[in-house]
């Protein structure tokens, strides 16, 4: 599931460039539960007929909690379960098709693939991919009425 706000800063013929907000969470039986919060640079260009494609390049924070359980050797030389939160740092990449009614409301499918960073101490870095299926709803500004 993800949220995100996003702000067109640069508009030129077909291409526009902006930037993102997003806050998603995952959920995966065999690797546990993600939370991240990202901001990306989105390069858009509209295609004929109202279709539109783009790709964003963007870093954020992502809370890891692992679906299995994890144990600790003590100084005794016993093992204790512990409840880990894992704090990453995160980079994805994304590629997007969408297309844009009228009315502002476009669909879209997009492809993410993130390196998630530090994972512990003996693998530094792990690659996870995301497909997502969602809509997107454009804010009109009427700078008639005033509008910013």
């Amino acid at each position: 599931m993800q949220a995100g706000v996003a702000y067109r800063f640069f508009e030129k013929g077909r291409f526009d460039l902006g930037q993102t907000a997003i806050l998603y969470y995952n959920y995966h039986q065999f690797t546990g539960s993600d939370l991240a919060i990202i901001s990306e640079i989105a390069v858009n260009y509209k295609l004929p007929k109202q279709f539109f494609m783009g790709i964003n390049l963007g870093a954020g924070y992502l809370g890891k909690i692992p679906a299995d359980k994890v144990y600790r050797l003590n100084a005794e030389g016993d093992y204790y379960q512990v409840r880990p939160f894992l704090s990453m740092a995160t980079v994805p990449l994304s590629l997007f098709f969408g297309y844009e009614f009228k009315n502002g409301i476009s669909p879209f499918i997009m492809y993410s693939y993130n390196i998630q960073f530090p994972y512990n101490k003996t693998i530094i870095m792990i690659p996870a991919d995301n497909l997502l299926a969602g809509i997107m709803i454009k804010r009109i500004h009427n700078k008639k009425n005033g509008d910013q």
